[in-house]
């Protein structure tokens, strides 16, 4: 599942407004750079 798809999932199964969870959305800074599982292993465990 990408990151994007499990983002709209999670929010969309928040308690939240739909003006908090905009809000909790802006705080969120993409670097534009595909990661994949093995990148977050690497950086992780070595």
């Amino acid at each position: 599942m990408r990151a994007r798809e499990r983002d709209t999932d999670m929010a969309s199964s928040l308690p939240l407004s739909d003006d908090e969870k905009e809000q909790m959305q802006r705080g969120r800074v993409s670097s534009g750079v595909a990661t994949d599982e093995a990148d977050i292993d690497e950086i992780l465990y070595g």
